[in-house]
């Protein structure tokens, strides 16, 4: 038996998919508490979530989930009155929040885009710099193919080839 809490937290995008395939040939039980939507649909096939003060069962993924009570809610007729807003129940937690609020970036979210952040200008510095041996020396990049799909390409100035 896996007992794992919010496991895709702290990893990055490889280890990651280890896990979910690990978790695949998984023939235990795996018990997951997780936020993360994407990982819960390629690695649940049972869900329980608490609604209303009681434990709701689920035989499919989140997505299947979430289309079950989008269905389960527009086939019931509309309060009388206006009531307060519930919840929001998230599956597998029994954590609530408001439905209007925005989801909250993850740490691992906050720390990529923060890596993303600082290395863009690198890249971008990268990017435009000619690469060694590409389009002979002129700048201009060829296809994959190596052949160049215009040979009289834009002419240069005199002097600069």
């Amino acid at each position: 038996m896996l007992l794992l809490d919010e496991p895709t937290n702290d990893l990055d995008v490889q280890t990651l998919a280890v896990l979910e395939d690990f978790l695949e040939d998984f023939r235990g039980c795996v018990v997951v508490v997780s936020h993360d939507r994407y990982f819960l649909d390629r690695t649940i096939d049972r869900l329980f979530a608490f609604r209303n003060g009681m434990l709701e069962r689920f035989e499919g993924n989140y997505s299947a989930y979430l289309e079950q009570r989008q269905v389960h809610r527009l086939a019931q007729p509309a309060p009388a009155t206006p009531a307060t807003v519930a919840p929001e129940v998230t599956a597998a937690t029994g954590a609530s929040r408001p439905a209007s609020k925005p989801r909250r970036r993850s740490f691992k979210e906050t720390r990529e885009l923060a890596q993303l952040d600082s290395d863009l200008p690198r890249w971008e510095a990268e990017a435009g710099r000619p690469r060694a041996g590409a389009g002979g020396g002129r700048g201009r990049l060829r296809p994959p193919g190596g052949a160049d799909p215009d040979p009289g390409g834009p002419q240069q100035p005199a002097g600069h080839r």
